[in-house]
């Protein structure tokens, strides 16, 4: 019926993810139209035996690379040591003491949070990660990556991370605008400013 199925597919709020690293900002996120690119910050892979999720970390250097499995959410208590209010003492009649006098409350507090399982953490390149795209072979899954010095295209293995193999584009740099796999990932394809189109089997 029509309400359950609305219901099956009503989105549900799980967990926000810090995509942006530090050295990113607003420039290099217009600079050559890289936010609407597939792949710029994160690639999540349509397989329904094993969805993957890979993105940019906030965390590590900017070539770290994390992959996640968004079907297994856990719940995690996170103790904030750091929190703590201004409770007033003295206040009271017959005190000596002003209203105005606190002392901080640094009791530690408890609150639980959704999050999605962690997979591995890929240290994928030296310089900054800018395409990064997952393949999909029957069972086997693989994940592209390009950086910004724009000379080597990286697969590695999903869902563990494992590298596999490196592709030597060119030896000047160059920014990547498009990467793509074929429909069995059995070919890699790049296009970048050095305006040539690279086809990797």
């Amino acid at each position: 019926n029509d309400t359950e199925s609305r219901k099956a597919l009503r989105p549900t709020w799980v967990q926000t993810l810090n995509i942006m690293h530090p050295s990113d900002s607003c420039r290099s996120l217009t600079r050559g139209m890289d936010i609407f690119n597939v792949g710029s910050y994160f690639d999540l892979s349509c397989e329904e035996e094993q969805p993957l999720l890979v993105c940019k970390s906030f965390n590590g250097t900017s070539g770290t690379i994390r992959v996640y499995d968004p079907t297994v959410v856990e719940e995690v208590s996170i103790i904030n040591k750091n929190s703590s209010s201004n409770v007033s003492v003295g206040s009271g009649a017959g005190s000596n003491a002003s209203s105005w006098d606190y002392y901080q409350n640094t009791t530690p507090t408890k609150k639980k949070k959704r999050r999605i399982n962690l997979l591995c953490t890929i240290d994928a390149h030296e310089h900054s990660v800018t395409r990064m795209v997952i393949g999909s072979a029957g069972s086997q899954s693989f994940l592209a990556t390009t950086s910004s010095k724009g000379t080597i295209v990286r697969l590695f293995g999903l869902p563990r991370g494992d590298f596999l193999w490196e592709f030597h584009r060119g030896s000047r740099s160059c920014q990547f605008y498009s990467l793509a796999w074929s429909g069995n990932a059995d070919r890699l394809v790049t296009y970048g400013s050095s305006g040539t189109v690279h086809v990797f089997c």
